[in-house]
């Protein structure tokens, strides 16, 4: 199948991108945001909803590096891992089954489904994020809580605050 493929080189290349990212690299953490997008865009053609749950998660750890939120990309290189396997399994004609979990977990990402179905995660992950207001017990400050509720409208607009950021680092570099 040309799509698979397709998918397979795009995630190899997302690989070779990522061995010499720092977390500090903004350029190349925008780059990462828009490979990971268009290996989305085969995503929905091939509808393998692990592999979605699993995109949709990185783009959110990336965005989480961007912001500084974190630094240790080991989860996302675990995902770009998963990702090449499961792709692999895909052009030999399997359908891996696997629990990814744990793997979203390290993503940041809070399901209550072990598949991580996409539309469950992101809006756990977007839920989770809303129901934060001003300074909470775990030493949240109220800038952290008033820009997480703002991705709480919707998966879409966390993914578009996402791009727009990578968008504006990219060319502020420039």
């Amino acid at each position: 199948m040309p799509i698979l493929e397709e998918l397979s080189r795009e995630v190899e290349t997302l690989a070779l991108e990522t061995v010499m990212l720092d977390a500090g690299d903004i350029t190349g953490l925008g780059k990462n945001i828009k490979s990971i997008e268009s290996i989305r865009k085969h995503l929905d053609k091939i509808n393998n909803a692990t592999l979605i749950s699993v995109a949709d998660a990185m783009i959110m750890f990336i965005g989480d590096v961007i912001m500084g939120e974190r630094t240790d990309l080991s989860p996302f290189e675990k995902g770009i891992a998963l990702m090449q396997t499961i792709c692999r399994d895909l052009e030999g004609g399997n359908e891996p089954e696997r629990d990814i979990s744990s793997l979203l977990a390290d993503l940041g990402v809070k399901s209550s489904s072990p598949t991580g179905e996409a539309g469950k995660m992101n809006s756990g992950r977007c839920a989770e994020k809303e129901g934060s207001s001003g300074a909470s017990d775990n030493g949240e400050s109220r800038e952290d809580s008033a820009g997480a509720k703002a991705c709480g409208k919707s998966v879409v607009t966390c993914q578009e605050d996402i791009e727009i950021i990578s968008d504006f680092v990219a060319e502020s570099l420039d």
